[in-house]
């Protein structure tokens, strides 16, 4: 209600809602409305013109995460329609393909893979559709035309009606250099490999934030985990600290025994041949093997 009170006076007169509605029969649905400030000319009138629609709430289990081989550096996910075509991105999408989400978004997946694999494609997509999480190595066209090798890891998205997913999350990361080259390893490898059946519960989602039946709202989900990565964060850089002191206070000194004190704790060590001198060790060493004395006459001192 806030928003579309302030939609009157922040200027954009634009208005983007996300909000949980109750059906008619069976409890609540994640509902998406869009829309612009409309004002009736001369009649002084104004009203919000909205564009709604409901919208499947994501599911993905850590289980079946863990499975396929968890999260990496570099590697971007993206949301999929049953047919393969990209509505969303994640940014990491440009290290990988170049090209931005914006740019991603609307283009199919069949339009950046080679024509000999849609095949594998088409039954890797059927499989994540009926409820089973596929892994499959392919390649995939970059802005610049070239093709980069890479694993992709189709997981059904949301929860399932009749059986069958609405929408699919794929993760795909770039192939390692060292997981072979050959055309026979690529070849042998076309194939999508089911992985798991295994269906995100209420106790196993990443996306538990979402949940319908939580009494909190989502922006209060999401501010909690900011402060839950705030705090492993500090623990982070804080262990990290530690580690960096104490690795600086035992390296002036590692492994070093003076050869005639054996002292440990030297601020300078020097070298004697083969032996290794504290400080002290060597200062009384050159001291007691220097030729010159107090009673040596100034031509002496000069000549040394």
């Amino acid at each position: 209600m806030r928003e579309l009170k302030e939609s009157t006076s922040n200027g954009s007169n634009t208005v983007s809602l996300v909000y949980r509605i109750m059906r008619k029969d069976s409890g609540y649905a994640w509902f998406e409305a869009q829309g612009k400030l409309h004002s009736d000319q001369g009649k002084g009138r104004k009203c919000i013109v909205l564009v709604g629609r409901s919208r499947p709430v994501y599911k993905l289990s850590w289980e079946a995460l863990q499975i396929c081989g968890g999260l990496s550096d570099n590697e971007f996910w993206a949301k999929l329609s049953l047919d393969g075509m990209y509505l969303y991105a994640t940014p990491e999408c440009q290290d990988l393909l170049g090209s931005s989400p914006d740019e991603l978004a609307g283009t199919s997946l069949y339009q950046l893979v080679r024509s000999d694999r849609t095949a594998a494609l088409t039954k890797a997509l059927h499989q994540a559709r009926d409820g089973t999480t596929v892994k499959l190595r392919h390649t995939i066209q970059n802005k610049k035309g070239r093709y980069v090798e890479v694993v992709s890891v189709f997981y059904p998205g949301d929860t399932y009606k009749n059986g069958k997913a609405s929408f699919i999350l794929c993760q795909s990361k770039e192939l390692a250099s060292d997981e072979g080259s050959t055309d026979i390893a690529i070849n042998s490898s076309t194939l999508p490999s089911p992985q798991t059946d295994h269906i995100a519960t209420e106790a196993d989602n990443m996306f538990d934030m979402l949940d319908l039946t939580r009494n909190t709202t989502w922006q209060y989900e999401l501010h909690q985990l900011r402060l839950v990565n705030k705090k492993l964060k500090e623990e982070l850089e804080a262990l990290t600290a530690s580690r960096k002191k104490k690795k600086r206070k035992t390296t002036p000194n590692s492994g070093k025994v003076c050869s005639l004190c054996q002292k440990k704790d030297s601020s300078q060590w020097h070298k004697d041949g083969q032996k290794t001198l504290c400080n002290v060790c060597s200062c009384n060493t050159s001291d007691a093997s220097s030729p010159l004395t107090l009673s040596s006459p100034p031509s002496q001192i000069a000549a040394q």
